[in-house]
């Protein structure tokens, strides 16, 4: 006679992976890379996302909407930052000359904050921001062709994204691996060259940054395991807008492979 005939299945179910949400703009597409076509890894992101538009998430919104159906138990990433840094400063600096770093900083973190809140309030208990895009040389052209808006310095815009992460860290759970992908430690926020696509780009090559994404999540309880074997080739730009996804109400194409 088995003193503990369901001890296996006790202790299977509590080891079994949790089902990962990765919430954010493009940069999230980072874990596509990781994680591949898994059917328990779901990739809500959009391009243009930016973490100053999660302050007016609440019930019946865009974020209620497209998790409304995933599992509760589920490792929740919120990939933000980038858009702030790279794309809100350039245009609020445009129509208002005299705003500074704190005005993107703060309404950023709020909405991470609020976000996380949100998720936690609808049952999410395990719910982290990521940074780890920081921001690479850009050549000017580059920008001049996406707007008519002046662009920042490279420099400003890699030290405001460092700046969000470590404020979002004073709030909540943060997986930061902007020391790992650039020289923060000596004051040089930048993407590291390494890690930056041989064509101009403002995502980094998620091939040469999954190996050390993955090693900082890996630890995490429950992880999903990583796809195998590993991607060795850059997906095709699937863009899809939030501003076309929200007034849908849906979300992007699945693109995983």
């Amino acid at each position: 006679m088995t003193l503990f005939p369901n001890l296996p299945s006790l202790l299977g179910h509590r080891t079994r992976p949790r089902p990962v949400i990765a919430i954010g703009s493009s940069q999230t597409e980072l874990f596509d890379y990781i994680f591949g076509d898994n059917p328990e890894y779901h990739p809500l992101w959009a391009g243009g996302w930016s973490a100053r538009g999660l302050r007016r998430e609440e019930k019946g919104g865009y974020l209620d909407k497209i998790t409304r159906d995933l599992p509760k138990r589920s490792t929740v990433f919120l990939v933000f930052g980038s858009v702030d840094a790279n794309f809100v400063f350039r245009h609020q600096r445009r129509a208002r000359p005299w705003i500074g770093e704190e005005d993107i900083i703060g309404p950023a973190v709020e909405g991470l904050r609020q976000a996380r809140r949100f998720l936690r309030k609808k049952g999410f208990r395990h719910v982290h921001a990521v940074f780890a895009s920081p921001v690479p040389r850009l050549p000017p052209a580059y920008w001049a062709d996406r707007s008519a808006a002046p662009q920042l310095p490279d420099e400003q815009r890699a030290h405001l994204y460092y700046r969000i992460a470590k404020r979002a860290a004073e709030h909540m759970p943060v997986i930061d691996l902007l020391d790992d992908l650039s020289d923060a430690r000596s004051g040089d926020y930048q993407l590291r060259p390494e890690y930056a696509r041989t064509e101009p780009d403002h995502h980094p090559d998620y091939i040469a940054t999954q190996d050390i994404v993955w090693d900082r999540i890996k630890t995490l309880p429950g992880i999903l395991p990583r796809r195998d074997p590993p991607h060795t080739a850059l997906y095709p730009r699937t863009p899809s807008a939030i501003r076309n996804l929200k007034e849908a109400g849906q979300v992007r194409p699945r693109t995983c492979r």
